[in-house]
């Protein structure tokens, strides 16, 4: 049924974005405890635990930006594409509300930006990484979703290191974000809506590459 689809998407959404976004904020209050390599793990396990739980209900999407490359790919009716993405932000904003409860004004730090720092091409360089990682995802994605063999446990271990593996290379640059409300969550929150375009327009732009990429292999 619609509603327990969207209930798993909420569910699924929540945790990544509370799990994920405490690992960032609670390494930066430990003085690096955790570590880029174990915040980056952090958001790779919770998808493999999330798609393990809720993968055969909705088919796990918790991203608008794979909810909509599915839309595109014919796979998913319009119906589902708003309630999926609705139930999406809504989990993306109640994680970055119980942050901000929890944490304060220091949960900001896990706003997704360019790390200008590092590089002044941050911004085009982030652009970039957002787009092919999320390409990537999507293709891993839909190759678990069609292949006969692979159960719900074996597609979250894979989408969870694919993630893992993105959130860790492209993570110091991009923020590694690759999902549109994995960063709106804590923008609404603390409505900071700095190069916010990067992660809604790279995001969709990967999903659809990605799906595209998927198709056209195997038509």
């Amino acid at each position: 049924m619609l509603y327990k689809k969207c209930l798993a998407e909420f569910i699924g959404t929540f945790f990544l974005v509370f799990v994920g976004n405490c690992a960032i904020i609670i390494n930066a209050l430990s003085k690096n405890s955790i570590g880029h390599i174990g915040v980056a793990l952090a958001f790779g396990l919770i998808i493999f635990i999330m798609v393990f739980s809720c993968g055969d209900i909705s088919g796990s999407h918790f991203n608008p930006a794979v909810t909509i490359a599915f839309y595109i790919s014919g796979k998913l009716k319009i119906k589902d594409v708003v309630t999926y993405i609705a139930s999406q932000l809504l989990g993306a904003i109640a994680a970055s509300v119980l942050l901000r409860v929890i944490f304060g004004e220091i949960s900001r730090l896990s706003i997704t930006l360019p790390s200008l720092q590092i590089s002044k091409k941050a911004v085009p360089i982030s652009l970039v990484l957002e787009i092919i990682f999320t390409c990537l995802l999507m293709f891993v994605i839909m190759s678990v979703e069609d292949h006969p063999k692979v159960g719900t446990a074996l597609s979250g271990l894979v989408v969870g290191m694919t993630v893992f593996v993105g959130a860790l290379i492209a993570g110091p640059i991009s923020g590694g974000s690759f999902n549109p409300a994995r960063s709106l969550g804590p923008s609404i929150v603390s409505s900071d809506y700095r190069y916010i375009w990067i992660y809604i327009l790279s995001p969709m732009i990967g999903a659809c590459l990605g799906a595209s990429l998927y198709m056209f292999e195997n038509q």
